[in-house]
C-alpha cells in the first residue's frame, strides 16, 4: 500500500492556482450566486420523486429484497431535498448546507 501512495505522489502533476482556475467552466463560477438554483424548474424533482415511488412500488409489487426500499427512499429524499432548494431560491432564500 505504502508503494501505492508514493507512486501516486511521484507520478501526479501539481498545477498553479491559475492553471486550475482555467480547468473551471464559466457555468461551475456562477453556481454560487443562487441565481442557476432559481431559474431551474421542478421537471427533475419531479422525476427523482417518481422514480422513488416506482421503485419503492416494485419492492412491495414484486416482492424485492427488502433492502432496495433504501434505493426508493434515497430518490424519493434527494428528489424532495431538490424541490425544496429550489423553491427557496426562487423565493430568494438561500439554502443553508
Amino acid at each position: 500500500m505504502f508503494l501505492s501512495v508514493l507512486w501516486t505522489v511521484v507520478t501526479t502533476r501539481e498545477y498553479a492556482p491559475d492553471a486550475m482556475a482555467a480547468f473551471d467552466s464559466p457555468a461551475e463560477q456562477d453556481a454560487g450566486d443562487g441565481n442557476t438554483l432559481a431559474g431551474r424548474g421542478y421537471g427533475a424533482s419531479a422525476a427523482w420523486l417518481a422514480a422513488g415511488a416506482l421503485v419503492v412500488w416494485a419492492v412491495g409489487q414484486f416482492g424485492l429484497e427488502k433492502e432496495v426500499y433504501l434505493l426508493g427512499a434515497l430518490l424519493l429524499g434527494y428528489g424532495l431535498s431538490s424541490a425544496v432548494a429550489i423553491a427557496l431560491a426562487k423565493a430568494g432564500r438561500r439554502p443553508t448546507c
